[in-house]
């Protein structure tokens, strides 16, 4: 009898050491939430293992990915190598790839009620625009008005300036005052509720990458790894596209 506990005992042990080793913890900033965790339910489902994504501010999740991240995905490239610089170790760098871009554009109100069909209405006297200097988005607004020739004149119908991408959204939904977001498209596809999208036209649109690292302290590198590999195939980039990322 004892004996047969004790290999009961051993067989749970190796039983709930291999179930804890098919799980992986995702960790990232809210913007890519969307089809990230899309795909990860549809790769947990076929692989039979768990996928945990876990979206809001990096400060508050770092803490906890310290311990048990086993994929960072981020905003923009630029922004994945400032969490590098910051977190030095912490990513593998050798399994660091990209999911994916996501293009700007422009939301507006539903029913766009200040008919703003085109970048170039945004100029128009009276219209009141929300961009973000942060969570991947730094500086796109810019980008964009340098290649139309006129960033003085945008400038001045920027009435607020978002310090991330949940600030942005809170603004947008609190305050009626906005008429147009600057942003990437892909955020319409969260907020369908809330906004209209008007894209641009391509030669102004500005484009960032989506990037996906394994981290140097994951015990799942293997599972990580073919986590990755279905996130580039053609099923997951589907998912990606209906998103907004191209």
């Amino acid at each position: 009898m004892k004996k047969t506990i004790l290999l009961f005992l051993t067989l749970s042990l190796v039983g709930g050491s291999q179930a804890a080793a098919q799980s992986l913890g995702v960790y990232g900033t809210p913007g890519a939430y969307g089809p990230i965790n899309e795909c990860a339910q549809i790769f947990a489902e076929e692989n039979g293992v768990q996928v945990q994504v876990t979206s809001a501010a990096r400060g508050e999740w770092m803490k906890e990915a310290l311990d048990k991240a086993d994929l960072v995905y981020e905003a923009a490239e630029y922004t994945m190598d400032g969490f590098i610089q910051k977190n030095p170790d912490f990513i593998d760098t050798r399994y660091r790839y990209s999911l994916g871009v996501r293009p700007s554009g422009i939301l507006v109100r539903p029913t766009n009620p200040k008919k703003i069909r085109k970048f170039a209405d945004l100029y128009n006297p009276g219209i009141k625009i929300l961009v973000v200097a942060g969570g991947g988005q730094t500086g796109i607004w810019e980008d964009m008005a340098a290649r139309k020739g006129d960033i003085s004149t945008l400038r001045k119908n920027i009435t607020a300036i978002a310090a991330d991408e949940n600030e942005a959204t809170r603004l947008w939904r609190e305050s009626k005052e906005f008429d147009a977001w600057i942003t990437w498209e892909s955020w319409h596809y969260r907020l369908k509720s809330i906004t209209d999208l008007v894209p641009v036209a391509e030669n102004l649109r500005v484009y960032r990458s989506t990037p996906i690292a394994i981290t140097s302290r994951s015990m799942n590198k293997e599972l990580s790894f073919k986590f990755v590999t279905f996130m580039q195939s053609e099923r997951a980039q589907e998912v990606f596209q209906q998103w907004g990322w191209k």
